[in-house]
């Protein structure tokens, strides 16, 4: 006996010992990252502090003066940069910044500074994550305004010196301009983001500021535009009358660079507050952790003589926990749910479930690996973890979803606020195996008394609200409502349907003209999707492409169409037609991944079509997000190389125009039917259209008008040297079958250059 409970004391201590050193290497690993944060904070603080040291050279150049900054801090800055090759950055830059390059250069420079010591002193991740990277956009912004405002400035002092003023001079000043707007405009809603989150003192004086910088904002612009407008009416460099825009300018200086330099002395107090609350709770951890360490001593031996006989059970649960991220998994989830309403079946007790999806997370685990996205799903599943109360559930129930269960919430503003601190931790910025990874979640809510539900109710009907649409008020939480049950039957119902006119053959590509302007000779044709039912006929898109994208059938529609379409053009071209190009529309998650070019490539040879005659459509707003576009431009150049035509569709509204022709291969450009219609009548409109037509006909890349319906728009759109048409004016979408017969009578009825007649008889 006496030797049995010696084995037993032996396993106890060394039961212990297992316990208490996980303990503290946890203890260990939390202070150490606690103090990382600190170390962070604090570089992130001396980093603003060297961008505040550049106002005066920043007030400088934006003024057009003699720059008078300080050139110690070079010195001063260079500590904070390790990166040899940053290091060389940071002086090629500060010696433009401070040298003897024109102002606009100046300032650009400048912005590289601020761009380098960001990313040096990793300010991004050291900042709150309620703000969400705001700070460093509006300071961006804020930069690229003052210049884009100077060299507004500095060409219409260039042109005032001209004798004649050419097509080139016309269009430099409404590009300019466009260019400040686009970038401007953002400021003022960037900052109300950003000051909404500071303290009460902090935030009367930048909502003072930020009034003050949409008033001096608002001037410019309308000097600007009234400036533009009159062109027109010019002939000579010295008729143009530059003095309302000069007079304008110093206040839009001023208020820009004290709002800009508001903005960095404010985050730099939040840093700073941050790094002495976060020292004060190393401190006050360490002694808890010591506190801790002897309790767990004394619960560790309690536990050991029930080990034996939970040993059973927890092998039996195994399989009850998700292994990537050690989270209940979600039959685990559902059985402490049923747990949870059982408990509280008698009470007025509330559950709620926040069924949540990430963001992007697609697309980082395309770009940077599986194994970036695997420690990004382990580092949201422990965040998450540390936001409940131990009475709480979580578990991740599949792919990129986690579903959080609490059961003291209830009221909708309690609901939102705790929904809002879980989109506050996913989106804050991760440095994962050497990748700073950023995505945002989504999620649908839903809340019931505990005596009132099921455990599959409400976790069927917080999936419900998570595949329901926005609100409209742009927030990716959504509240379940009654009938978005019936509408999801609705949507079931109709992807069911669409599964089957898939299988059947019943979705096919139908195809609208494109026409040169001048002769109107057919160019090409675009393949739109069209749900052709045996009983119903055409089913419009809005009914059913909403509908593909929420259940996972957009790809067999894109590929069933993709395949049609080649088929039809190979048809036509044996049957003696010339049709010019097809016109694919590619998505922004076929063109980043291999396998999906692969595809396109193989269906294009099987099909026996030239890759010349096949045109990829791509929207401009698929450039937007930074993480994607490095793979997309790398497939597209490679489909370019093999001679595909690449075609930026949309052109104007995706605000990534000028770098996306700088980035892509463009052969064409389209610009989108909401710069087309009442271009004949609208002077802003038509300033801004031509201002896009000759943006692309300076880098020789060919522009097509999309949704021209009336024939003064087609001429206003000769007139400006736009060359291809597409649109009601000319046909609507048409079946494969009839294009033969519409080109045959099209080409018979050609229309002669600016023969409204022939046109309207043509399409008629």
């Amino acid at each position: 006996m006496t030797e049995n409970r010696f084995k037993i004391f032996k396993w106890l201590v060394a039961i212990v010992a297992l316990l208490l050193g996980p303990s503290l290497l946890l203890a260990a690993l939390w202070i150490s990252d606690t103090h990382e944060e600190v170390r962070r904070a604090d570089r992130a603080v001396r980093g603003l502090e060297a961008i505040d040291a550049l106002r005066p050279l920043v007030m400088a150049r934006a003024m057009r003066q003699r720059p008078t900054g300080d050139h110690s801090w070079l010195d001063r800055t260079a500590p904070l940069f390790s990166d040899p090759d940053e290091m060389r950055a940071l002086k090629a830059a500060f010696g433009k910044a401070a040298g003897s390059g024109t102002h606009a250069e100046g300032l650009r420079a400048i912005r590289t500074l601020v761009r380098l010591v960001f990313r040096a002193t990793e300010i991004e991740a050291a900042t709150p994550p309620r703000f969400a990277g705001v700070p460093a956009q509006v300071i961006d912004h804020a930069l690229s305004a003052a210049r884009a405002s100077l060299s507004f400035v500095d060409i219409g002092h260039r042109l005032t010196g001209r004798q004649e003023l050419n097509r080139w001079d016309r269009m430099a000043l409404p590009v300019q301009g466009g260019q400040y707007k686009a970038v401007s405009d953002q400021i003022s809603r960037l900052a109300v983001v950003f000051v909404a989150d500071l303290p009460t003192a902090d935030r009367a004086k930048l909502d003072g500021l930020i009034e003050t910088y949409r008033g001096a904002n608002g001037r410019f612009q309308a000097a600007a535009g009234r400036l533009v407008r009159g062109l027109g009416d010019v002939d000579y460099g010295d008729q143009i009358e530059l003095g309302e825009v000069v007079a304008t300018y110093p206040a839009l200086v001023d208020a820009n660079a004290a709002l800009l330099f508001s903005l960095v002395d404010s985050l730099t107090r939040t840093l700073k507050e941050r790094s002495a609350a976060l020292s004060s709770t190393v401190l006050a951890t360490m002694l808890v952790c010591i506190v801790s360490i002897v309790g767990a001593l004394a619960a560790a031996i309690g536990v050991c003589w029930s080990l034996t006989k939970r040993t059973k059970r927890e092998l039996a649960d195994i399989g009850a926990y998700d292994p990537l991220t050690g989270l209940p998994n979600r039959s685990t989830m559902l059985l402490t749910l049923q747990r949870m309403i059982a408990d509280s079946a008698e009470t007025q007790a509330p559950l709620a479930v926040f069924h949540i999806d990430l963001n992007r997370f697609k697309a980082i685990n395309d770009t940077l690996g599986v194994e970036t996205g695997d420690a990004l799903l382990r580092r949201v599943g422990a965040e998450l973890a540390g936001l409940i109360d131990p009475e709480d559930g979580i578990a991740r129930i599949a792919g990129d979803q986690f579903v959080v269960v609490s059961r003291r919430l209830y009221r909708k503003h309690d609901l939102m606020r705790f929904a809002r601190s879980i989109c506050d931790a996913v989106a804050r910025p991760k440095r994962l195996n050497g990748e700073l990874c950023r995505v945002t979640a989504r999620m649908g809510v839903s809340a019931a008394l505990a005596r009132d539900t099921s455990a599959d109710q409400l976790l069927l009907d917080a999936e419900l609200a998570l595949r329901s649409p926005a609100d409209g008020d742009g927030s990716d939480i959504r509240f379940f409502r009654e009938d978005m049950r019936q509408a999801f039957k609705a949507s079931n119902a109709t992807a069911q349907r669409l599964r089957r006119a898939l299988e059947d053959g019943h979705v096919e590509p139908w195809f609208q003209p494109q026409v040169c302007i001048r002769t109107g000779r057919v160019i090409g044709f675009e393949a739109l999707v069209r749900w052709i039912d045996p009983d119903r006929g055409v089913i419009p898109n809005g009914m059913f492409l909403p509908v593909a994208a929420e259940f996972d059938l957009g790809d067999d529609i894109d590929r069933m169409v993709r395949c049609k379409a080649l088929k039809a053009l190979n048809g036509w071209r044996k049957a003696g037609f010339e049709t010019g190009h097809i016109g694919l529309n590619m998505t922004a998650s076929h063109l980043s991944r291999t396998e999906h070019v692969d595809e396109l490539i193989r269906d294009v040879e099987e099909a026996g079509v030239p890759p010349r005659q096949v045109s990829l459509e791509v929207l401009e707003s698929v450039m937007l997000d930074e993480t994607a576009a490095g793979p997309i431009i790398a497939n597209l150049e490679r489909l370019s190389g093999m001679g595909f035509f690449i075609e930026l569709d949309d052109f104007g509204t995706g605000h990534a125009g000028l770098a996306s022709l700088r980035d892509l291969k463009v052969n064409r450009v389209k610009i989108d039917r909401s710069f087309v219609s009442g271009v004949d009548t609208n002077p802003e409109l038509a300033t801004l259209t031509n201002a896009l037509i000759q943006l692309a006909l300076s880098l020789n890349i060919e522009v097509l008008a999309e949704g021209v319906e009336r024939e003064a728009e087609r001429r206003w759109l000769l007139d400006h040297g736009c060359q291809a048409v597409q649109g009601y004016l000319v046909s609507k979408a048409m079946p494969d079958d009839a294009v033969p017969d519409w080109c045959t009578i099209w080409h018979e009825r050609c229309p002669r250059q600016g023969d409204a007649a022939d046109w309207q008889t043509a399409a008629a």
